[in-house]
């Protein structure tokens, strides 16, 4: 309100990092591995980080650094081909699920990314048998607790628009139980 304030305590914690290997499953990678997201499992922007890249870093390196305290999830963005398959720290699997860091470290985690991810192809049909060329087809975890936590960007919610002439393709699904639905085209972002 315009003045002083005096005796203002700040506690600081150290950043946290996570770090550990990528392994590739069926490929071999192109030179740098790939960019790997800690991000924020409530969506907050401000906390996510990439891999950092260093010079002469080997491909199968991650290190992760500068991360405050929260819950993470890692994932892989604009994946193409590949798809994270597997995250595994202290030998418990932790793919999409949420990593607690309380100012302490993660080590010795193991990525292990495929080249062999799952897609769902097919065509939408109205209640009367034809096919429809007007509508949205969204794919997400039947496990509810997946539908919360799951960061700005999962990579197991996906959807597409049908093309009137091939149907639909929902690329680069990681392996996992789905529900599958169609909606018209123009409901796609507010359910999405």
């Amino acid at each position: 309100d315009g003045h002083d304030v005096s005796g203002v305590n700040v506690r600081l914690m150290p950043a946290s990092s996570i770090s550990g290997r990528i392994v590739y499953e069926g490929f071999t990678p192109p030179g740098l591995a790939p960019f790997i997201v800690a991000e924020s499992a409530d969506g907050n922007p401000a906390q996510s980080k990439t891999r950092t890249f260093r010079p002469g870093d080997p491909s199968d390196q991650l290190l992760i650094e500068g991360l405050p305290p929260g819950q993470y999830l890692l994932h892989q963005p604009s994946s193409g081909p590949q798809v994270i398959k597997s995250i595994v720290i202290a030998g418990r699997e932790m793919v999409r699920k949420p990593i607690d860091l309380s100012g302490t470290d993660v080590t010795d985690i193991v990525i292990t990314i495929t080249d062999k991810p799952a897609a769902l192809q097919g065509t939408v049909r109205g209640s009367d048998g034809t096919v429809s060329a007007d509508a949205a087809v969204i794919a997400f975890p039947t496990d509810p607790a997946a539908w919360t936590n799951h960061g700005m960007s999962p990579d197991n919610i996906r959807s597409t628009v049908v093309n009137n002439v091939s149907g639909y393709l929902v690329p680069s699904l990681p392996a996992g139980d789905y529900f599958v639905i169609a909606v018209d085209s123009a409901s796609r972002t507010a359910c999405a």
